[in-house]
């Protein structure tokens, strides 16, 4: 049902396939699958208890590790992926604090790489989304100098000064 597009037909399919298969190999396979299908829907906070339960049973289980971290990369990501463009100020505080959110979440789970990878993969989209950001204004700035609009000038520097300042946003 993933192969062919239907989501929401693997997730039923998936679910009660672990309903009859809930222990062992074939319980922890399912429970990653049917994690990797919520994720794919967007729902990765309901991925999240399937991955925990394979993790309660084997903390070192790499694939249900990787899908964990996973589970926090895809929402910041998806809000970009998905806001109208060129992105407004309330887009980018929904995805600044979407980033911020899983961050704060991925800071509670046990060091591993991958949720190094993670949150490197968060604080990048952080970064690109600033540094986009800053050159927007300084583009601004530029044309208010240009035009000798001192309250334009005034607006783009503050918007600059905002940007470089985390806690600003």
């Amino acid at each position: 049902a993933m192969d062919k597009g239907d989501t929401p037909g693997a997730i039923d399919y998936l679910k009660r396939a672990l309903a009859k298969n809930p222990d062992g190999e074939m319980g922890a396979s399912l429970r990653r699958l049917l994690a990797q299908a919520l994720i794919d829907a967007g729902r990765e906070s309901d991925a999240r208890p399937y991955l925990e339960e394979v993790l309660a049973r084997n903390s070192t289980d790499a694939p249900a590790l990787d899908l964990l971290a996973e589970s926090h990369t895809h929402p910041a990501q998806r809000k970009l992926d998905q806001a109208p463009k060129p992105l407004t100020d309330v887009s980018l505080a929904d995805i600044y604090a979407s980033i911020d959110q899983e961050l704060a979440a991925l800071e509670k789970l046990p060091p591993s790489p991958r949720n190094q990878v993670a949150r490197a993969q968060l604080d990048r989209l952080d970064f690109v989304l600033v540094d986009d950001q800053i050159k927007k204004a300084q583009a601004a700035l530029v044309e208010a100098d240009m035009a000798q609009d001192a309250i334009a000038q005034n607006n783009a520097r503050q918007r600059i000064a905002s940007l470089k300042d985390p806690s600003a946003r």
